[in-house]
């Protein structure tokens, strides 16, 4: 029995560890301490990354819009003040960065959406557009430097002409929107009297060339919890599921999310690799990736943060960043897959 106890305990370190390489999922992960340039009790909105050194984040300190910057992979950060309200979004397009600022007046609780750019990754900024509306600020989607829309809390707007004119193209309650090179997706829900009033729910996809729209009613009990192109998270009670829209907007399954969970946060896409962020309880997210389109999901980590989400490509690598509110930088690095393999 002595000889035996060992070698049973070596036999099940090893499954042990097999179980752990699986649940590990794909990739690489490193946690780098954010050492200067940010505080506690500073509310961070948003990221973008240039490289894996140099990036940004965006969001509010003491009423200011204030973004800071890397240049070291997230171990130092330099703070700069843009305006007065808060740095919501920051994205890039065509080596142009955009960073939206909200600010509420106190005297007609209305929101003023800045847009700022910048050509040369944060160092100056010019204000290139604003509107006053009477709803907060949710998404700001580039197609190139005249055409954008921009995704408020009940409706979506699009411009294009830079920001000097904006014209509102959905107003039922529009969450969930994301844009490709052909369309524009979006969810609406219309209320209905019978039966037993429960709304109807549609993902609407817009043609960005026509204009013309084509609708898909979900059943009832379905809900879209994300859209990132033509890949579709759908959720009945806490159950995910992932669906490819095809032409004629029928949806075709692709693979089941084995996580349950009553929301998505964060979900971007590079190429045929999805990325998704889940609450899954009281501050306690985890981390899903698809290298497949969606047909099988692979988990990548679990932690309590609630900071921004961003993601970076290049020609060999994906790289995912999460801020998380202990002042910590997470970076997930996943070999590229091609969308044609």
């Amino acid at each position: 029995m002595n000889f035996i106890f060992p070698y049973k305990l070596v036999i099940l370190v090893g499954i042990i560890l097999l179980l752990s390489m699986f649940e590990c999922g794909s990739g690489e992960h490193q946690k780098v301490k954010i050492e200067s340039g940010t505080e506690y009790m500073v509310s961070y909105e948003s990221c973008l990354f240039f490289t894996p050194e140099v990036g940004l984040m965006g969001g509010e300190k003491e009423g200011n819009a204030c973004y800071w910057k890397t240049t070291d992979g997230g171990r130092h950060w330099q703070q700069q003040k843009l305006t007065r309200g808060s740095v919501d979004d920051l994205t890039e397009r065509d080596g142009v960065v955009y960073a939206t600022v909200e600010k509420r007046e106190k005297d007609t609780l209305l929101y003023t959406h800045s847009i700022y750019t910048s050509f040369d990754q944060g160092e100056s900024w010019q204000l290139k557009c604003e509107m006053v509306t009477k709803e907060s600020f949710i998404d700001l989607l580039v197609l190139d430097y005249k055409r954008m829309f921009m995704v408020l809390s009940n409706s979506i707007l699009e411009t294009q002409n830079g920001g000097k004119e904006w014209q509102m193209i959905q107003d039922e309650g529009c969450p969930q929107v994301s844009v490709d090179d052909k369309y524009l997706y979006y969810v609406i829900s219309r209320n209905r009297i019978l039966p037993k009033y429960i709304p109807i729910h549609y993902l609407v996809r817009r043609s960005l060339k026509s204009g013309r729209e084509r609708f898909y009613k979900l059943p009832d009990g379905v809900k879209v919890e994300a859209t990132c192109g033509d890949v579709v998270i759908l959720a009945k009670e806490q159950h995910l599921r992932s669906y490819r829209i095809e032409e004629d907007m029928s949806l075709t399954f692709l693979g089941k999310l084995k996580q349950q969970a009553y929301s998505v946060n964060y979900m971007n896409r590079c190429g045929n690799q999805l990325f998704v962020d889940l609450p899954i309880g009281i501050a306690v997210n985890k981390l899903l990736y698809s290298p497949d389109g969606g047909v099988h999901w692979k988990y990548v980590d679990k932690g309590t943060w609630f900071g921004p989400t961003c993601m970076l490509a290049d020609s060999t690598h994906v790289r995912m960043f999460i801020i998380d509110p202990h002042l910590y930088l997470k970076s997930y690095t996943h070999e590229r897959i091609w969308a044609d393999k």
